[in-house]
């Protein structure tokens, strides 16, 4: 016989929803702190980026931002990162 326990808050939620909420929390600010990274980088190696470019890099997903992260080491222009 297995007993589980669910250990609940007073707002009537479990811990376990909370870690969830937590983890999803920080995995957002991950991400930001991600594009905030690229768009200083790119700033810093080709100058004002177009407001196009800065739009593209705010809604990125995940995979796209560490693709261009990666692609911008070694870019002699923004077309090489973005193109």
């Amino acid at each position: 016989m297995q007993f589980v326990c669910r250990i609940g808050t007073p707002d009537g939620r479990v811990l376990e929803e909370i870690y969830q909420d937590a983890r999803q929390e920080g995995r957002q600010e991950g991400i930001t702190a991600l594009r905030e990274l690229v768009l200083t980088q790119a700033e810093a190696k080709f100058g004002p980026l177009p407001p196009e470019t800065r739009q593209r890099i705010q809604s990125a997903p995940l995979d796209m931002l560490q693709t261009w992260g990666r692609r911008l080491v070694h870019a002699a222009s923004l077309d090489q990162i973005f193109g």
